[in-house]
């Protein structure tokens, strides 16, 4: 299977999401570099995006998030997982869209919240447990879904969705390959 014609591959959505499980696999089927942004931050900074959060916050973290952008938006033939929050900064949006095809995986807030309830890493959920969590979640996908929705493939994920059957049919949408496979 070859690269998308429109360049790169970006998996956008809410953090647990499944973009970089997801990114992996798909990468591998097509053929095509996987890159996760937030690594990527991490990699170029040599520390962890919640140390950066804790000391520096998150206005910096976006500017080392933009800066990667702008790097990978310049390569090509990459499937890549963004950061929930990159999308909102519409000068990253421009360089996602303008450079490749946008992907949402479309999760529901409760989905979200039970896939995120035991993650102590994030720093958007740090402190939060239980309703208070599950209110912030809700919050934040109720912020940035409407900017979600405009990527030009939306690729609804539900409790039961395994890694091969959501490729399998983002590859379909794509016209990578016929339902058959």
């Amino acid at each position: 299977m070859s690269a998308p014609r429109s360049g790169n591959l970006y998996l956008i959505g809410f953090m647990g999401a499944g973009k970089s499980s997801l990114g992996r696999a798909l990468a591998a089927r097509l053929g095509m570099t996987f890159v996760d942004t937030d690594q990527l931050v991490e990699q170029l900074t040599g520390r962890r995006i919640a140390d950066i959060f804790a000391q520096e916050g998150e206005g910096h973290f976006r500017q080392l998030e933009r800066q990667v952008i702008q790097i990978v938006s310049s390569r090509s033939g990459q499937v890549a997982a963004v950061g929930g929050g990159a999308v909102m900064d519409s000068e990253n949006w421009r360089r996602l869209q303008g450079s490749g095809t946008t992907v949402y995986l479309e999760c529901t807030a409760s989905l979200l919240a039970r896939r995120l309830a035991e993650d102590r890493v994030r720093p958007l959920l740090r402190g939060l447990e239980g309703e208070e969590r599950s209110r912030a979640i809700a919050g934040l996908l109720a912020e940035r879904e409407p900017r979600y929705r405009q990527a030009q493939v939306v690729l609804r994920v539900h409790e039961k969705s395994t890694t091969e059957a959501l490729v399998s049919r983002l590859l379909v949408v794509l016209g990578k390959q016929d339902g058959d496979d």
